[in-house]
């Protein structure tokens, strides 16, 4: 994890993970969404990744960033 903090929502927080080759970040991203459905199953809470389950309230989607580097020169950002 390189950061996380409280988002504008409710019971909404950003985690985020340090960026890493692509199949290491895969690996990163099921195991991250792995625990925190644990951690909130065991405390009688659900954690959901849905996009917008309400209309007009802020979802708590699971969204990305993607970079491609070639020799630390940045080819490509979203």
């Amino acid at each position: 994890m390189e950061y996380s903090h409280h988002e504008v929502a409710p019971s909404q927080h950003e985690i985020d993970l340090k960026y890493r080759d692509a199949l290491t970040m895969a690996d990163s991203t099921m195991i991250y969404r792995l625990v925190v459905k644990e951690v909130a199953l065991k405390n009688n809470v659900y954690a959901s990744f849905m996009p917008k389950p309400i209309f007009g309230v802020n979802g708590s989607g699971m969204h990305t960033h993607q970079s491609f580097l070639r020799e630390r020169k940045m080819l490509f950002s979203i």
